[in-house]
């Protein structure tokens, strides 16, 4: 085998997932080939330290510290500006524009809707209070408000 193909099956080699003839191949190989051993023992060793359990400590201003330089990077284009002064300016516009045509609609709705219960030329509340003056108790309670005259039945 040559070295590119033996590199390749280094790990599933070290750990154990290759079947016998080509684990007998790559074992062959690397008693041979001097960099492809070394490579094998450089896994080997991350391996074992990974193994160990060994943490890195975390970095605390690690996202920081990549945001800097992913916008530092950027450069501050001028696309980017334009797009936040662009949704500072559009979104309130689009917020105004939607209510308005939200009033919009429910008044219409709401005309639609109290003309076909009764004609809005109609006086409500005078055949409201035409209608409640036929009772004499309702008469005389509008007439202590002085909302109606009472009339003396004799």
């Amino acid at each position: 085998m040559k070295c590119a193909k033996i590199k390749r099956r280094l790990s599933a080699y070290l750990d154990g997932e290759l079947d016998a003839a080509t684990a007998e191949m790559v074992t062959d190989h690397l008693r041979r080939c001097t960099n492809c051993s070394a490579e094998a023992e450089r896994l080997q060793r991350a391996y074992y330290l990974l193994g160990e359990g060994s943490e890195l400590p975390a970095d605390p201003f690690f996202v920081t510290r990549l945001r800097a330089r992913l916008s530092a990077a950027d450069g501050g284009t001028i696309s980017s500006t334009l797009q936040r002064w662009t949704w500072r300016l559009v979104m309130p516009a689009a917020v105004v524009v939607g209510l308005f045509f939200g009033v919009m609609l429910g008044t219409q709705i709401q005309q639609n809707w109290l003309g076909a219960q009764w004609n809005s030329n109609d006086d409500f509340s005078g055949q409201f209070l035409y209608e409640t003056q036929k009772t004499l108790l309702t008469t005389d309670y509008l007439a202590l408000n002085g909302w109606a005259e009472v009339q003396n039945e004799e």
